[in-house]
């Protein structure tokens, strides 16, 4: 999807994805992120990047999803600087 119409995309909305559970922390589903982060890279798009994350495992405690916030950051800044 993303090579096809990248030169019309402006916005995207990420978030993981596993077992039914949408809006996990990046890494912790089985989207292929870091093949779409490479594709963006190659094609030296930018855009504006939205993270709709709020789905955490049962029982995380405040901590636990402040580092899967940063973690999820930091494979942003991997790639883009």
């Amino acid at each position: 999807f993303y090579k096809k119409y990248y030169k019309h995309i402006r916005m995207m909305h990420l978030s993981d994805f596993k077992d039914g559970k949408e809006h996990l922390p990046f890494g912790q589903g089985i989207l292929p992120l870091s093949k779409l982060f490479d594709e963006m890279k190659k094609t030296k798009q930018e855009h504006y990047i939205v993270f709709e994350i709020g789905n955490f495992p049962k029982g995380s405690t405040m901590d636990e999803k402040k580092d899967a916030l940063r973690k999820s950051t930091e494979m942003m800044k991997e790639y883009f600087g």
